[in-house]
């Protein structure tokens, strides 16, 4: 019976916990629930190596913004928010370091060349993909388990969303789906700075120049 009791003012204290959290945002001047969020999300990342992509990890990140752990009840998802936070940072990041490529090889081609056509598609496509991949490195002894909890039927909707996202997309139009491949290659590569991850990205991009010469021969 204690036990129980024990329970029910836990549950208490954390509903408590969140009543006022979520009262916090009605006041002016407070940051919204999604800024919290955000703010717990980055933070919980560190705690990935220990926890996991779990509730644990965003508990722990609350408690370093100033919360109470249980306000990883923000997220009723549990640990896949946290992956896919990674996730789409990771591809904003990615993204604004193209669109400065882009911007650099354009500026650079114009002043050479007079032209300023952009980069070359097969070799920038390349190092796009391994510059997203790379992103995963200090989470490797983690990732393996995002990716599971991406493959969960009740994920798969949202992680489809998030791999249509900027590289990914460029992969789905191209026909292929070396970000994908080259990502289940990774987890298990072993070699120095993923060496053998680089050679496997670039057989792909060479299936990849061989497909568009036999579309192009098609049509």
């Amino acid at each position: 019976m204690a036990t129980s009791m024990n329970v029910i003012h836990f549950t208490k204290q954390a509903l408590n916990a969140l009543e006022e959290l979520q009262a916090s945002y009605e006041d002016e001047g407070e940051e919204t629930e999604y800024e919290t969020k955000l703010r717990i999300l980055k933070s919980s990342l560190p705690f990935v190596h220990q926890h996991g992509w779990t509730s644990n990890a965003l508990a722990q990140g609350a408690e370093m913004e100033g919360l109470p752990g249980i306000a990883h009840g923000l997220f009723p998802k549990g640990g896949v928010e946290l992956v896919f936070y990674f996730y789409t940072d990771c591809n904003k990041q990615l993204a604004n370091q193209l669109a400065e490529k882009v911007q650099q090889e354009k500026e650079a081609e114009a002043t050479q060349a007079g032209s300023g056509s952009g980069p070359k598609i097969r070799p920038f496509i390349r190092d796009a993909v391994e510059t997203r991949l790379r992103m995963i490195i200090p989470y490797m002894d983690k990732w393996p388990q995002a990716m599971g909890i991406m493959a969960l039927p009740q994920n798969a909707p949202g992680a489809l969303v998030h791999l249509k996202d900027l590289t990914d997309e460029i992969w789905y139009h191209a026909g292929d789906q070396s970000t994908d491949s080259t990502e289940v290659y990774m987890v298990q590569d072993k070699s120095e700075d993923y060496q053998q991850t680089w050679e496997f990205l670039d057989r792909r991009m060479a299936n990849l120049t061989n497909f568009g010469k036999i579309t192009r021969s098609i049509m």
